[in-house]
């Protein structure tokens, strides 16, 4: 997308996104996809309203939980495709490189199956800790080297490898975790973790970087993630 911006015309990127926009629709279709029967909606369809369903949420707190180790995940990817960018670009390695990284870092997914067979081996919540621990020691690391670009990039790639682990497994715990008869109403509540995870994180570190140069995003960054790995052995036995 950066490449074809700057080198054919600034539409093209937006053409290229809508066209496979319509491409993964037609395929839907074609298809024929539809709601597993897991997910269908309740043959008694609950009274509460969206603030009662809040409070019901908030008030359980293995959700809460559940939340919390979805909704920090979710904020070192805007960490990971904001700041890696800016760092890029501020190191002099240009735009085209920062953009090159977050590719990379998305092209990690492909390793998500291997995850999978992770977590049926050692446990879901032994996987997250790990993760977790890792993510936050990279991203820590990084900072002290922020003028060896070359450093910081396979340190933060790293941290995307152990945050992989956490998109495949971080939702299982709020699946496992919620009652069958409140899941439709409660997911309403747990899916606010990527709005709030979009909004909170910049307007921190923009109050941050008032004050403190890029460094210190990196170091708040990775203290969040080493305390939610502590966070994690909360979770119940078994998991």
């Amino acid at each position: 997308g950066v490449y074809l911006y700057e080198r054919v015309a600034s539409f093209v990127p937006f053409l290229a996104s809508g066209s496979m926009s319509l491409l993964l629709l037609s395929i839907f279709w074609i298809l024929r996809l539809s709601d597993a029967p897991g997910i269908a909606a309740p043959v008694e369809r609950s009274r509460r309203g969206p603030l009662r369903t809040i409070r019901r949420f908030a008030r359980q707190p293995r959700l809460r939980l559940a939340w919390s180790i979805v909704f920090v995940r979710s904020w070192w990817w805007v960490f990971f495709f904001i700041y890696t960018p800016v760092y890029a670009v501020q190191q002099g390695l240009g735009e085209l490189a920062g953009a090159l990284v977050i590719s990379a870092g998305n092209g990690l997914l492909f390793l998500t199956p291997l995850v999978g067979r992770l977590g049926n081996r050692y446990g879901v919540a032994r996987v997250l800790t790990y993760a977790y621990i890792l993510v936050g020691i990279a991203t820590l690391a990084a900072a002290p080297f922020l003028r060896a670009p070359g450093v910081v990039i396979c340190l933060v790639l790293v941290a995307g490898l152990g945050c992989i682990a956490l998109d495949a497994l971080g939702n299982i715990p709020f699946l496992r975790l919620v009652k069958p008869r409140e899941r439709a109403e409660m997911t309403t509540v747990f899916r606010t973790y990527l709005d709030v995870s979009e909004l909170l994180p910049p307007a921190v570190y923009a109050l941050v970087l008032t004050q403190f140069d890029l460094p210190a995003v990196f170091v708040i960054q990775g203290a969040i993630m080493l305390c939610v790995a502590g966070w994690v052995r909360y979770l119940p036995r078994g998991m």
